[in-house]
């Protein structure tokens, strides 16, 4: 189904072709230069499979009617079985009958099918199935029906057969079939990233046989039966880590925090997390999915972090618990927007979830050790005052968390695959003597639109004075042309309609700085900034301080936005004061004791200063002489 990076492939670096020769590291590679057959180093991520960068706009899912989403899904469900089959790198016999007979069961031609097929394999989301205008995608000229056909037709004759012929053979068959039909044939690039479309998976059981692929890339004793390949399976779950967390501001104990994290079950690495003083719910498996997609090399950066965490790309599959936040609607329609397999976990079947049950466990052990600890077990809580122990803020904490994973828990050995996580996903990548490496997906994604796809949504009527969201207002120009829609005329004047309009709007916790609008009429997210831009931004969890410090010092205080940040600048103010405050005290202190008890000098000892000394009562030194 996705796109990967693979020894062998060819792709485009600097608008000229090169093949991809062999992996350094997960960013590194080198390529041949095809028309100078020079070698080059270069990044991964340069290398691309077409020779023009795509210009579209992402299709965010607001701007997928209930109707156009039904009809998209109803389409996919079409072509789930090919599409599943693609991704798990099943060998379907004779699959061109196959095909056909989907395609009458569902009257309707295998063209059809074929295009939807392509549509959803360039984009890997269900909205491209979607009978709607996309920003630079429909209404682009396609290729003919028919070629498409014979091009399709000819890479599974030619190319995915035991006799393991090139692509340039499959680039001469459709030449010829395409002669013989009477129509032109296409570019061989077309060919080529048409054959690039089916997984290495795939492609090896067409070519070398399932039983030798089964030998060489499926499950070894002791694995997972159904993790095959890195990314194939994701466990998430949630839970309260057994530490009390202080305040930015003033270092008071605020409460435990909660922690969503996904683990990789063929590897053990953990793909992504995400960490809040919010109790657990969609907000965070949202975030934590999308943090698990996309690459963190801003976290390896931002914390630096020596080790690396390669892990990105869409998942196959999630294995979730039942709990009521992971069957938000929300959260299907995403997943199902990128393909993503949800599968609940059975009541009644606890195991299901065991890795990522131990992994939790690994953390809840790890975070005992830290300053705040309370503990699993109420014996060791005994005489140990956690509120009164606490040192780190949420952000210290996170950066704890993110070292201990990335420079400890990638590169230990882990008990359950008898090797270290960012070893068995090198393997599950780049290839073994246990392992087919499956390559590294082509991560085509945009970043934004992947963020915004897993945040749920909320709605907002628009003001002449912009959108308040927790008595904090922000305003945009592209608000004007929908305040209108709130008012209508009655008489001589203007007022307000009963059932106002509603628009959808979302936020990043982490800073509510600005947050996202999404235009109808454009069909894309706008951001949208506090209407005071010299404000800084701050995260959700402060600003809810603020609040808890305003009410407190002065209750009747009427809560704006000015109010709010007046008060943030003020908590730091006072943080700052204590902080010296208690700075010069410890340099008194210490002065104090040094005072105390080091011996004057020479100088300063005065014989004025000096008691007097009764001369008659010192007395010789008596001699025993017994000695």
């Amino acid at each position: 189904m996705e796109e990967r990076k693979n020894v062998g492939k060819q792709y485009y670096y600097n608008s000229e072709k090169v093949l991809l020769e062999k992996f350094l590291d997960f960013k590194k590679g080198i390529v041949r230069n095809v028309h100078t057959q020079e070698l080059e180093i270069v990044e991964l991520s340069q290398l691309m499979t077409s020779n023009e960068e795509s210009s579209e706009e992402p299709l965010f899912l607001e701007g997928v009617s209930d109707k156009d989403w039904e009809i998209a899904q109803q389409r996919f469900s079409i072509i789930e079985s090919i599409v599943r089959a693609d991704h798990e790198r099943k060998t379907i016999p004779n699959r061109t009958e196959w095909i056909k007979g989907i395609a009458k069961e569902n009257n309707i031609s295998m063209v059809t099918i074929y295009r939807w097929l392509n549509d959803y394999n360039v984009t890997g989301m269900v909205s491209s199935l979607a009978p709607l205008d996309k920003p630079g995608g429909r209404g682009k000229s396609r290729l003919d029906e028919t070629l498409e056909l014979i091009i399709n037709d000819t890479i599974r004759d030619v190319y995915m057969t035991s006799q393991k012929k090139s692509q340039t053979k499959v680039v001469e068959e459709v030449q010829l079939r395409c002669r013989n039909a009477g129509i032109n044939a296409p570019h061989e690039n077309t060919i080529r990233n048409r054959i690039a479309r089916y997984s290495q998976k795939q492609k090896l059981e067409k070519r070398a046989g399932k039983v030798l692929t089964d030998r060489k890339v499926g499950p070894a004793p002791g694995t997972f039966s159904l993790a095959k390949h890195p990314l194939d399976v994701v466990q998430i779950d949630h839970t309260l880590l057994d530490i009390i967390v202080v305040s930015d501001r003033d270092r008071e104990p605020i409460g435990r925090p909660c922690i969503t994290v996904g683990i990789d079950v063929f590897s053990r690495m953990i793909t992504g997390l995400y960490i809040s003083m919010d109790p657990p719910g969609s907000l965070g498996t949202g975030i934590c999915l999308s943090n698990s997609i996309l690459p963190k090399d801003h976290l390896l950066a931002k914390y630096n972090l020596k080790g690396d965490w390669p892990v990105y790309g869409v998942m196959g599959s999630i294995h979730m618990d039942n709990a009521k936040e992971f069957r938000g609607n929300m959260l299907k329609r995403s997943c199902k927007e990128y393909g993503i397999s949800i599968n609940w976990r059975p009541v009644t079947k606890p195991h299901w979830g065991g890795y990522i049950e131990r992994l939790l466990g690994t953390f809840a052990k790890e975070t005992h050790a830290l300053p705040g600890a309370t503990f699993s077990d109420p014996k060791y809580r005994q005489n140990y005052d956690s509120e009164a122990k606490a040192i780190m803020t949420l952000v210290e904490l996170e950066e704890w968390l993110y070292t201990y994973i990335v420079d400890k828990y990638h590169q230990r050995i882990h008990e359950g695959i008898g090797t270290a996580p960012i070893l068995r996903y090198a393997e599950g990548i780049f290839g073994s003597a246990q392992f087919e490496g499956i390559g590294l997906q082509t991560l085509s994604l945009d970043e934004e639109k992947v963020k915004l796809d897993f945040l749920p949504y909320f709605e907002r009527t628009i003001r002449r004075t912009g959108v308040t969201i927790d008595h904090i207002t922000y305003y945009h120009d592209v608000f004007k042309r929908y305040l209108y829609d709130s008012v209508s005329f009655r008489g001589d004047s203007f007022v307000k309609t009963k059932t106002p309009t509603k628009f959808v709007f979302k936020r990043d916790p982490r800073d509510i700085s600005k947050i996202y609008f999404f235009d109808p009429t454009e069909k894309k997210y706008v951001s949208v900034f506090l209407e005071d831009r010299s404000r800084p931004g701050i995260s959700i969890w402060e600003h809810r301080e603020a609040l808890r410090y305003i009410r407190k010092t002065n209750p009747k205080a009427e809560i704006n936005k000015d109010l709010i940040f007046d008060a943030i600048e003020r908590m730091k103010e006072i943080e700052t004061r204590a902080q010296k405050n208690k700075r010069e005290a410890k340099r008194e202190n210490r002065a104090r004791k040094v005072e105390e008890f080091t011996p004057a000098t020479a100088s300063e000892q005065t014989y004025s200063s000096r008691p007097e000394i009764d001369l008659s009562a010192i007395k010789p030194f008596d001699i025993d002489e017994n000695i």
